[in-house]
């Protein structure tokens, strides 16, 4: 069955390229010998498309869904304008640094959602409750909603530890002696997603057997307090 396309579809497909960057950006530079100049063109009008298409749904627009392609438009404007020639001739040094502006993505992810992250934990709700909210509508209002505030600050502050490790380790993998970019497309297009799963998959099953919990104790409470 193939389905029409739409713009949710189309918005999910540029969040997948987003998340997808490191790959793309290691096929484009490594297997396709693309040059990082005019990778960086690609970048920014991908960019604004990812906005456009983000403007033009409808529904209430959060600044969380403006973060890659507001971060994407800064990798690739960065990287285009390093390549410009009145830029080098002004400021030799900065002759083929484009080839890491464009890996750059990553750490600035990471830092850009620690930021997120730890804003909410100083002015709550915490954006890891919110994203449970999402997961379960039974929170609010209920005896389950203090605890897993608690419960999310705790999340946040994990959450906060890993991105500042991320940042770095991605850093360290822009500038790594590694011509053909292995270890950064490694770093960043796996081993990165795949500790995120984990996190996302144990707070989600840890605050759902919470709920469910709580829950049940204080259903049995109203029972018992019936009899």
């Amino acid at each position: 069955m193939i389905f029409p396309p739409n713009k949710n579809n189309l918005k999910g497909l540029l969040g997948l390229v987003a998340l997808l960057y490191p790959v793309i950006v290691f096929l484009s530079v490594v297997v396709f010998r693309v040059e990082p100049n005019r990778l960086s063109i690609f970048i920014v009008l991908f960019a604004l498309i990812y906005f456009i298409m983000i403007m033009s749904n409808p529904g209430k627009k959060k600044a969380l869904m403006f973060l890659s392609p507001a971060l994407l438009f800064l990798i690739g404007t960065a990287g285009f304008f390093l390549d410009a020639p009145f830029i080098q001739h002004l400021f030799p040094l900065a002759a083929g640094k484009s080839n890491y502006v464009i890996k750059f993505y990553p750490v600035l992810t990471n830092t850009a959602y620690f930021i997120l992250f730890f804003t909410t934990l100083i002015f709550p709700p915490t954006l890891a409750f919110d994203i449970s909210l999402l997961l379960d509508k039974r929170i609010m209002g209920t005896a389950a909603q203090k605890p897993m505030e608690l419960f999310c600050k705790k999340a946040s502050v994990i959450w906060c530890v890993f991105f500042i490790i991320d940042a770095i380790i991605a850093a360290f993998t822009v500038f790594a002696d590694d011509p053909n970019n292995t270890v950064w497309v490694i770093y960043n297009g796996a081993v990165t997603y795949g500790v995120m799963g984990i996190i996302f998959v144990i707070q989600v099953v840890r605050g759902k057997m919470l709920i469910a919990k709580i829950l049940k104790e204080a259903g049995a409470g109203k029972d018992g307090g019936a009899v």
